[in-house]
């Protein structure tokens, strides 16, 4: 049996190598003289962040092959095995981001129970969390740690406030680039759209190219602008904000 495994989907492996040889043939048409517009240089730095969110993604994402252990400690919603598993009114225990997600975007019914989740707060199952850990420490297996979790989240956002910055940029394709990662990333993570709501003033960030002269805007950027609203929206507490 195998005691540590790395879950990788193949479609972010082979998007990690196509960025490598896209920053390659960038960097060689740039060192070249071939192709030195403002465009491959903004599409060259774009890249290499891409890449770097990627490995960074990567090395972070450590986790256990659901197979290997006790059915009691996987998630019911994602079947892998539980990092921060809670407790929700309905008396069922998930795995925090995972029953975090649904409620985020309004689905309060439990999966297990299908009866409603009538309190939002979300109570450690520390005895769980113990069997798990003295689970993986027999095994000689290893659970990303809550300094991990941490640390992915801080580099979220870094990332988050390197886009809003960009969404000012005086580059064009900066701005339209920016504007299509936050589309994307508030659509696919309750993380991102949590963000918006810790640092509301990004909202208006957000809106302000809208009330602006339509001429210095691409109408795809004032869509995806859009768009992000209403992602992030989908929290009700970004709602009220």
């Amino acid at each position: 049996m195998a005691k540590t495994g790395v879950v990788e989907i193949d479609s972010t492996v082979k998007m990690t190598t196509e960025m490598k040889k896209e920053l390659q043939r960038l960097v060689k048409a740039i060192v070249e003289g071939s192709d030195c517009r403002d465009e491959t240089f903004d599409l060259t730095v774009q890249t290499l962040l891409d890449l770097k969110k990627s490995v960074i993604k990567r090395s972070l994402s450590v986790q256990i092959e659901p197979t290997q252990c006790p059915d009691e400690f996987l998630c019911p919603i994602s079947r892998q095995i539980m990092k921060d598993p809670v407790v929700v009114s309905t008396g069922q225990t998930y795995d925090r981001s995972s029953i975090q997600e649904r409620l985020d975007s309004g689905d309060r019914i439990c999966p297990l129970t299908k009866q409603v989740i009538s309190d939002m707060n979300l109570i450690p199952n520390n005895l769980i969390r113990d069997m798990i850990a003295r689970w993986c420490k027999k095994e000689k297996t290893e659970l990303q740690s809550p300094s991990r979790r941490i640390h992915e989240d801080a580099i979220n956002k870094v990332y988050f406030e390197q886009l809003m910055e960009r969404l000012s940029s005086v580059s064009i394709t900066d701005r339209n680039m920016a504007a299509k990662e936050v589309r994307q990333l508030t659509k696919q993570k309750t993380s991102y759209r949590a963000l918006f709501g810790d640092q509301p003033e990004s909202i208006s960030m957000l809106l302000k190219p809208l009330s602006q002269d339509k001429t210095k805007w691409d109408s795809d950027v004032q869509e995806d602008l859009v768009t992000t609203i209403m992602n992030i929206s989908i929290s009700d507490d970004n709602k009220r904000k």
